[in-house]
This record gives structure tokens, C-alpha cells and sequence, in this order.
């Protein structure tokens, strides 16, 4: 692996043993950029080969993220997931407001999509709101 602390970085990994009962190897790459000090993006590919008693299969699995941070309190996160074995989908986007130190506000909208004839069908939506509060006494 490269330095994380430069502008672009690389990482790999190849991992192989037992895994429950069979074999597996693990494949991983993912490379990092960052422009600024503001923005943080990385993209990833994982290959699971896996060797079982009830079968065999080759896992791939992308992912996405990003961090935009618009000031030191408040910061957007984003991830996105997708894996070939289950031909599903996934987006997590996060707002963090950091009200004061130990506590923050936060805005998080997640999607779960199944691909379905070759396109990605919605399966469900959430919205949800959490306000954490640190009390000192």
C-alpha cells in the first residue's frame, strides 16, 4: 500500500485459508484521492473465491465512497455497494452537524436496489434523523 496521507494512494491485499469447512481467497484493491483538504473519494473491488462442501462461487463486490467536509462541524458522507453473488445494491449518504463537542445531529437517507432484468429495481427506503447529546454534570 501507498501513504494514504497523499493525494492518491493504492492498497491490495490477497488473503487465502480455511473458511468454514472449504477454502477461500480474498482479492482486494482500492485506490484513494484526495484533492483537498474538503473532499475525500475512494472506489474498491473485492473478488472472494470460495471453495465450500455445499459449492463453489466467485464473489465481486464495488464499492464507493466519499466525505465532503464543508467546515470542521459539518460533513457529508456517501457509500455505495454492490456485489454480483446476491445482484443487489446499496446507497448510504450521511449529513453529520456537529452541534457542539460531543454532540451532533444527523440526516441519513439509505436505498436498497436487487437487480432485476438487468436493471435495478428500488426494494426500500429509509429517512432517519438522530440527535446525540452529551450531558455533563
Amino acid at each position: 500500500e501507498t501513504s494514504n496521507k497523499r493525494a492518491l494512494d493504492v492498497s491490495g491485499k490477497v488473503e487465502a485459508g480455511e473458511y468454514y469447512g472449504g477454502t477461500s481467497i480474498d482479492t482486494e484493491i482500492e485506490l484513494g484521492w484526495r484533492p483537498n483538504r474538503w473532499f475525500q473519494g475512494s472506489a474498491a473491488w473485492n473478488r472472494t473465491d470460495l471453495d465450500l462442501d455445499a459449492g463453489s462461487a466467485v464473489v465481486h463486490v464495488v464499492r464507493l465512497k466519499g466525505l465532503m467536509s464543508f467546515s470542521p462541524e459539518l460533513s457529508w458522507a456517501n457509500f455505495v455497494q454492490f456485489d454480483n453473488e446476491s445482484d443487489e445494491g446499496g446507497v448510504n449518504s450521511r449529513l453529520r452537524w456537529i452541534l457542539q463537542p460531543g454532540s451532533d445531529l444527523f440526516l441519513v437517507w439509505t436505498q436498497n436496489m436487487q437487480r432485476e432484468s438487468g436493471s435495478l429495481v428500488i426494494e426500500d427506503q429509509a429517512v432517519a434523523f438522530k440527535l446525540g447529546w452529551t450531558f455533563r454534570f
